[in-house]
């Protein structure tokens, strides 16, 4: 094992966990739906654009791996959101499958008898710019925002932050989360460390080096503090 390069080394180990656990793929496989109930590619046409779309299936795999006990966490990916042109028509579209989606995934947690012990983060890596540029698309901007959903939150139905009419995000106070010239902006590892410390995994997350050093705690959770309303 010495001359391993190390590409092999790490499919080695990969392997080594899969011989380990090879009753927990059994409790995977004992749960796989028929063949005519698994979700599949959907493909739509809209004008000149074609539209893949998995997001469906990826949320079916993730959800049965979660019930075999295989995984706890998965990335999931649904893309085409980067238009550079013909914004509103494609945007329409993709955030309609992204909404079906969204009702399909707590759906099939339910069925699966998990859904109380999930919470689904929705983001994305940038916004797109307040302005149309000359092919009616958007290009990137800097200010995004996320939806964090879990079965009866009770800090749920709050917006935390907020922008101007431009779109410009706005600084918020650490400890009211109301608006505040004073204050701070929120950024994606803002959202991460809350999540952090609301699973309880931040100090585990500081044992394996992947902590958020110097990113000031937010009390995002709170059901008693948002920005916009009372």
């Amino acid at each position: 094992r010495e001359f391993m390069n190390p590409r092999f080394r790490q499919s080695l180990a990969r392997y080594d966990v899969a011989r380990t656990n090879r009753d927990r793929f059994k409790a995977l496989s004992d749960i796989l739906p028929a063949p005519n109930e698994l979700q599949g590619l959907e493909l739509s046409q809209m004008g000149e654009y074609q539209v893949r779309d998995d997001l469906k299936a990826q949320m079916q795999g993730a959800l049965l791996v979660f019930k075999s006990g295989l995984g706890s966490a998965a990335d999931l990916a649904f893309h085409g959101f980067d238009t550079h042109e013909n914004h509103d028509l494609r945007h329409e579209e993709l955030f309609f499958r992204v909404a079906e989606a969204i009702g399909y995934f707590w759906d099939y947690a339910e069925e699966l008898g998990i859904a109380e012990r999930i919470m689904l983060v929705i983001g994305s890596d940038f916004g797109r710019t307040n302005f149309y540029n000359d092919g009616n698309g958007k290009d990137h901007w800097p200010v995004g925002s996320y939806i964090i959903m879990e079965k009866n939150a009770p800090w749920g139905n709050r917006v935390v932050g907020v922008t101007d009419d431009l779109h410009f995000a706005q600084r918020i106070d650490p400890t009211t989360l109301k608006e505040s010239r004073d204050g701070v902006l929120i950024t994606p590892a803002h959202v991460h460390q809350a999540v952090q410390e609301y699973l309880g995994l931040d100090q585990y997350a500081r044992d394996i080096g992947l902590s958020l050093p110097g990113v000031e705690s937010l009390p995002l959770f709170d059901a008693t503090l948002q920005t916009l309303g009372s």
